[in-house]
């Protein structure tokens, strides 16, 4: 049994890597313009929670923002997410609850996740670099340091 290796414990982060670049990149464009004005500090709290999230909670809340914001660019007619039958139909419900969020709201939740991906995917490019946001100090992963 010594060479016994578990499938799925809790994935590294380099299994979600992919999926978290197009997700990143997504945000980036949409956050272009929030970012240039935001200040970093203001949504410190929330960051913080963040930083607490397992590798697959953080993928289903960067999945859900995701799709959130497709729906809003490409969809806007169609009410909200719809249920997705794998999905707990608790992460179903806060899937619809997202396009209740005002623009601003969403926004904010937006910027917390890209926040977020930038600090466990230091090497994802952004086009926001000049932005107060890009200078995360990620030397220290369970805490949120902002640089610049």
């Amino acid at each position: 049994m010594e060479d016994y290796i578990p499938i799925y414990r809790d994935a590294t982060i380099s299994y979600y890597h992919p999926v978290m670049q197009v997700y990143f990149n997504a945000l980036d464009h949409y956050l272009a313009e929030y970012l240039k004005t935001a200040r970093p500090n203001d949504r410190l709290m929330a960051r913080q929670k963040l930083t607490r999230l397992s590798h697959p909670q953080v993928y289903e809340l960067s999945t859900d923002v995701y799709d959130e914001l497709m729906r809003r660019e490409y969809k806007p007619d169609v009410p909200y997410l719809p249920p997705e039958h794998d999905f707990h139909p608790k992460r179903n419900l806060a899937r619809q609850k997202l396009a209740t969020l005002l623009v601003h709201r969403f926004q904010d939740l937006s910027s917390d996740v890209h926040f977020e991906l930038a600090r466990r995917y230091p090497d994802l490019p952004t086009r926001s670099a000049e932005g107060s946001e890009s200078y995360i100090d990620t030397s220290d992963s369970d805490s949120v340091t902002l640089v610049g």
